[in-house]
């Protein structure tokens, strides 16, 4: 059967950044439900995508710390201004370790309220009053530092915006914020 004309965009490929994927077909990183419980489920719902074709198949949220992990939910604290440093050192190096493992693109999240970087963009969770309490001013600089902090010098190579994109992307192999900056 051939395939309608209209759709010949979608088998075309298309530029992220420094990545071309051979196709447009491609999966974000939303969670299934399977979680840490079923990771054989998790993966064949990635390899049946594979085995169709589709370019980008993503991953669900990783953790890039020990500190990072949501369960148990036991409960926190409050951030102190030392442990800036070493979250920021947290996403350089998992950026580092994706990318040694062949992933050549990783997104650095800052939705769903699961995140450190949504927290301080979040009017309910960002109580701070020390220089991290002006979300609007230290929001997109947390979630941009994350982002340029693993492009060169931190991780890989880097690429320019692509035509077309409607939210403030930055890339290193090709790393990709994801927020619009409104926050919660």
């Amino acid at each position: 059967m051939p395939r309608d004309p209209r759709y010949d965009v979608l088998f075309k490929p298309v530029k992220i950044r420094p990545v071309t994927a051979r196709n447009r077909f491609g999966q974000v990183p939303h969670c299934n439900g399977t979680g840490r419980t079923c990771p054989s489920s998790k993966a064949d719902k990635r390899r049946v995508k594979a085995d169709g074709g589709w370019a980008v198949i993503c991953t669900e949220e990783v953790e890039i710390h020990p500190f990072a992990d949501h369960s148990p939910r036991a409960g926190g604290r409050r951030m102190v201004l030392t442990d800036i440093p070493d979250l920021r050192r947290w996403h350089v190096t998992a950026a580092k370790r994706a990318q040694t493992v062949g992933f050549e693109v990783a997104l650095v999240c800052a939705g769903h309220q699961l995140s450190t970087i949504s927290h301080v963009l979040s009017r309910h969770r960002n109580r701070r009053t020390d220089a991290w309490a002006d979300r609007w001013k230290t929001g997109p600089g947390c979630r941009a530092g994350r982002s340029d902090e693993t492009r060169p010098g931190g991780c890989g190579r880097d690429g320019g915006l692509g035509p077309g994109m409607r939210r403030p992307l930055r890339s290193g192999w090709c790393v990709v914020a994801d927020d619009d900056g409104r926050g919660a």
